[in-house]
């Protein structure tokens, strides 16, 4: 991991607000300086440092999407911070599930802007979904909200083409879109998921 990543990421972080000093104490540990808060008395519980890690976690990787594409190394360095600050799988979904589907409704909306889907933003789909530990079902249930206004919008497009025939150019937008959100290409519908199990 990226020495000048990490710090950078911290600094920004403690500079958005309020740090629990035990939490702080693990940022320290993860950079190596270990003497600045041992002396500052903390009665947080185990939940509130895992919720605040988790907090941390997602400002990294809002931090790492800076440029709008999250790379392996960020990916890998992210996984990384999950293992170095205890997190599990799903931790980031159960401990900041709001601020993990806002966050992720944002980029979402921000990616199906246009109406199409490019390749870089496939690739910063499967990263995001990556980084944040979700499964494809806990992803699409998740973005849903960013997704469903873009989807319904060429989906309409699609059903006045087929109406009154001639080109189907959101058909084939509607294809490019099939790893964000399933399609029944007969019915011209969105196939929106409920909440997964587990």
């Amino acid at each position: 991991m990226d020495p000048d990543w990490l710090n950078g990421v911290i600094r920004n972080f403690r500079d958005s607000g309020a740090v629990l000093p035990a939490f702080d104490r693990r940022l320290d540990a993860l950079t190596g300086d270990t003497d600045q808060h041992e002396s500052v008395p903390d009665d947080s519980s185990d939940h509130e440092i895992r919720a605040e890690a988790a907090s941390f976690v997602l400002h990294a990787i809002r931090d790492s999407l800076h440029d709008h594409i999250l790379s392996e190394t960020e990916a890998d360095a992210i996984e990384a911070l999950k293992y170095g600050l205890g997190l599990d799988e799903g931790d980031l979904q159960a401990l900041q599930h709001v601020r993990t589907r806002d966050f992720l409704s944002s980029e979402i909306e921000s990616m199906l802007a246009d109406g199409a889907i490019d390749d870089s933003e496939s690739l910063r789909k499967s990263g995001l979904q990556r980084a944040l530990g979700l499964g494809y079902d806990q992803f699409l249930f998740l973005a849903q909200d960013g997704m469903r206004p873009a989807v319904e919008r060429i989906l309409e497009d699609a059903r006045h083409e087929r109406r009154h025939g001639g080109g189907s150019p959101s058909l084939d937008r509607l294809k490019r879109l099939r790893t964000f959100v399933r399609i029944d290409f007969d019915a011209l519908e969105a196939i929106w998921p409920n909440a997964p199990r587990g």
